[in-house]
């Protein structure tokens, strides 16, 4: 990897360190009440967060994997919400496999050095479409301006 590359990964790293740090220790029930007006429960976030995050953007947008785009068109509403039946320990499961096949797309892609040494990743970086996604600025957005969510206590 390169520089820019350590660095996104770097950022990814904490951001998902937060993400599990906020909900260890959680009892199910917490996990699972919705604490939005639009009923999202924290369980429903790290769902949100394994699809349309992890692997939407990583092995479907950045590697170009093409079982990713079939596999979230389907159902996409669904994306926001965690299935009936699903166990919590299927929820963290399914997440932790998004993040190390994101990874992988991260490390070992040459798509991913490609985006960068043609400037669609960074400063500057030019936008491109790929089905319908703002690709080039949302890349260019996560990697220049990482957001942090802090806890309260912060």
């Amino acid at each position: 990897m390169n520089a820019e590359l350590d660095a996104l990964k770097g950022a990814l790293d904490r951001q998902r360190e937060h993400v599990l740090g906020v909900l260890e220790g959680l009892s199910e029930e917490d996990l699972r009440r919705p604490v939005l007006p639009s009923g999202w429960s924290c369980l429903a976030l790290l769902r949100h967060l394994t699809l349309d995050v992890e692997r939407f953007w990583f092995p479907g947008v950045i590697a170009g994997e093409q079982d990713v785009a079939g596999q979230l068109a389907a159902g996409a509403e669904a994306h926001w919400y965690v299935p009936e039946g699903m166990t919590i320990d299927e929820v963290y499961a399914d997440y932790l496999a998004a993040i190390a096949r994101a990874d992988a797309a991260l490390v070992g892609g040459q798509v991913v050095q490609d985006h960068v040494d043609r400037g669609a990743v960074g400063p500057g970086g030019t936008d491109r479409f790929q089905g319908g996604q703002r690709v080039g600025g949302a890349l260019s957005a996560a990697v220049d301006a990482p957001h942090r969510v802090s806890s309260p206590t912060e």
